[in-house]
């Protein structure tokens, strides 16, 4: 049964939340506020958070923050507004999908499976694999797969590719993967990110990793 974390103020909406997982069998715990929400995280396994940006006192933007320093739990949002900067700011602080209130329910019932699909690990025969789109990382024996064809992917190209699956959808600024390059191989130039982001779309696919001008670089 999947676990699910809802962090919802207002209750008319927690509660129908709540009624419609009880129908789909989905196990959720419901809290009002960012504290407790974060509390509850901490001592629980969790499949997924559902988060609601507009809270009070802490906000959404704040808690997934704090939820991502600790944790790579699936993250949808849910949010009254829905202009392009806030979807983006969403997805670069760690969000994998976001829904605007009010929203069908048999949407965000859709949009939970498929980031759970996009995200989560899966341990299959002892092995841990990242895999999103097609695109498979074999954590233990150290092998890409992409629409089931063994892949050859440099140091770099794997560091690149496991940061970028361990959250999808999160945008990633050339500074941050700059990090990530150099925590785990020390070479890092002024150009790095550009060279290996183009070798990458040339391995899988174009329009694999997506460049959000101004912002870095996602999933697609």
């Amino acid at each position: 049964m999947l676990k699910v974390l809802l962090i919802e103020d207002d209750f008319m909406i927690a509660q129908s939340i709540q009624q419609l997982f009880e129908l789909e069998n989905i196990n959720v715990h419901w809290v009002n506020n960012g504290i407790e929400g974060l509390q509850y995280l901490a001592e629980n396994h969790l499949d997924l958070v559902l988060l609601d940006i507009g809270l009070p006192s802490m906000n959404g933007f704040e808690i997934l923050n704090k939820i991502r320093t600790k944790s790579q739990v699936a993250v949808i949002v849910i949010s009254a507004r829905d202009q392009v900067e806030d979807r983006l700011n969403i997805l670069k602080h760690g969000g994998d999908d976001y829904l605007t209130k009010p929203f069908d329910f048999d949407e965000l019932i859709a949009r939970i499976y498929a980031v759970l699909r996009r995200t989560r690990i899966i341990n299959t025969g002892g092995m841990d694999i990242l895999q999103y789109n097609g695109l498979k990382l074999d954590l233990t024996e150290h092998k890409a797969f992409y629409n089931d064809q063994l892949i050859d992917l440099s140091k770099k190209e794997w560091i690149l590719m496991e940061c970028f699956l361990n959250t999808p959808l999160k945008i990633f600024s050339k500074y941050e993967l700059e990090e990530k390059i150099y925590l785990h191989d020390g070479d890092v130039n002024s150009n790095i990110i550009e060279v290996y982001i183009h070798k990458l779309r040339q391995k899988l696919n174009k329009d694999f990793i997506r460049t959000i001008r101004g912002f870095g670089y996602r999933l697609e």
